[in-house]
């Protein structure tokens, strides 16, 4: 295994996203603050992705993120071109036990290898950043599934990672070397879609 992505998740939780190893383990956060042992461990199993590289021969989930109301958990999967959506289950009476349940599957198109997501703070929409084909596709969450979005078009740029951070606005990170990156800041328009601000200097 390998964690590319470790962050606290419902009643004192942290989950692990493994990149190598195509993992998600669930782990208690202890009285005393420590990690206690992996309570459930979910195997994304092998890659669907249909990109040339081969970098999507295996699954590779790349991060997560909670819904707003902090009930839902999504991992973005590379490998598998998908992000799923999971809930947590804790089992009181047995000490770390913890139970992962997998209940939605958002697909995206073919070859987006997708990265990150962010959910909006404001509006029903969350974004969905893809690695392989470099693009930002907006999509709807209600109902706690993801869903396409009535003509939305995805945004092309080298993109590596994202945020929301306010309610009409989106940061991306552009990078073309691992000593260079970008700043784009995108607008959150009508219906979800997203639009450049501006080009970058």
């Amino acid at each position: 295994m390998l964690p590319c992505w470790i962050g606290s998740i419902q009643q004192g939780n942290t989950l692990l996203v493994n990149y190598v190893g195509g993992t998600v383990c669930a782990v208690p956060i202890l009285e005393d603050g420590s990690l206690g042992p992996a309570g459930c461990v979910v195997d994304h199993g092998k890659g669907t992705g249909t990109h040339l590289s081969g970098r999507q021969a295996d699954a590779h989930p790349h991060m997560f993120t909670t819904s707003p109301d902090g009930k839902f958990t999504f991992v973005v999967d590379l490998g598998t071109n998908s992000v799923v959506g999971y809930t947590l289950t804790v089992h009181d009476r047995v000490a770390c036990s913890r139970t992962l349940t997998k209940y939605t599957e958002f697909a995206l198109h073919e070859s987006a290898g997708p990265r990150h997501m962010a959910f909006s703070p404001t509006a029903p929409f969350a974004y969905i950043l893809n690695e392989m084909d470099n693009t930002l596709v907006p999509v709807g969450c209600e109902s706690r599934a993801l869903s396409p979005l009535p003509a939305a078009r995805a945004c092309a740029a080298a993109l590596s990672h994202l945020c929301c951070c306010c309610c009409r606005c989106l940061i991306v990170t552009q990078a073309d070397s691992v000593a260079r990156a970008t700043l784009l800041p995108y607008r959150q328009c009508r219906r979800g879609h997203v639009q450049l601000a501006r080009c970058p200097s």
